[in-house]
């Protein structure tokens, strides 16, 4: 195998032929994003939320309007909904995100190996192009995170950690907990 090397402040690191590639492939896909996520691009998110006693919904729509919606909770508690505007930016930025995590080259079913826990589904539409993806995992990435702290980094999450950081920037965006009653 080729290598390359290059100085970096005062101190040399190895960089492979394979990084070299790897990093060309990052500045492609970014590029790409660019390309296609412009003002006349019609944007849509869709994130559902089974939990094992609630379902909720949150919509990103092309104008910025943030739509959240408990569909069903088994709690006694009454459904709640809750709209928010945010601005074109942040419905291109967060498409830009989904873009660069490979979204679109994922496969459409992942489960982590405990089954008793919320499943989500992931629905992404750019222009004509739509994409969903199911998995059954965690609530949140750092949940990942902390397992493989426990484990001592045995643990290896069977979804990919894509999924997860999307959902959390979907629910940053939000600027609240989606509701998850049973987990």
């Amino acid at each position: 195998m080729k290598r390359v090397y290059m100085k970096v402040i005062n101190n040399q690191k190895l960089i492979t032929t394979g990084t070299i590639i790897f990093l060309s492939f990052i500045c492609v896909v970014c590029s790409i994003a660019e390309d296609i996520i412009n003002s006349s691009t019609n944007i849509n998110i869709l994130l559902e939320v089974r939990a094992p006693f609630s379902k909720a919904m949150v919509s990103i729509d092309n104008n910025g309007n943030i739509q959240y919606k408990e569909i069903l909770r088994r709690d006694g508690k009454p459904c709640d909904s809750y709209t928010k505007h945010v601005s074109r930016k942040g419905v291109e930025e967060i498409t830009k995100f989904i873009i660069e995590k490979g979204f679109f080259k994922l496969g459409t079913n992942y489960k982590e190996e405990k089954t008793d826990m919320s499943h989500y589904v992931i629905t992404v539409t750019i222009n004509e192009k739509t994409k969903s993806v199911t998995y059954y995992g965690y609530s949140r990435y750092s949940e990942i995170r902390e397992l493989n702290r426990w484990s001592s980094g045995s643990f290896h999450s069977k979804v990919p950690t894509a999924l997860y950081e999307i959902k959390d920037k979907i629910e940053e965006l939000l600027g609240r907990e989606i509701l998850e009653v049973g987990v």
